[in-house]
């Protein structure tokens, strides 16, 4: 994982917002690329992998989501990045 951290911190190419995400509106969204040409999964700090919809190409909806910590990872055929992001009431 310190080289996906390395790399997010390299290449800002890789943006999400709002951070941290409301529990009221549990909504991410996507700058500087398109999430239909990559693969991306959301886990908590434990590990556990959650669930999201994709709304439109740049936007997933949280489900099941509580206050907390948690980790997005973009992937693509050359890098995995990971970014983290904050749940809050």
């Amino acid at each position: 994982m310190n080289s996906e951290r390395s790399a997010i911190q390299k290449n800002e190419t890789y943006q999400i917002y709002p951070n941290p995400v409301s529990l009221e509106n549990p909504r991410l969204s996507f700058s500087n690329f398109l999430i239909s040409d990559n693969r991306v999964k959301v886990h908590n700090l434990s590990g556990q992998d959650i669930d999201f919809e994709f709304i439109d190409v740049n936007t997933i909806q949280l489900n099941n989501i509580s206050k907390g910590v948690y980790i997005i990872k973009i992937i693509n055929s050359n890098h995995t990045y990971s970014i983290k992001f904050v749940v809050i009431d």
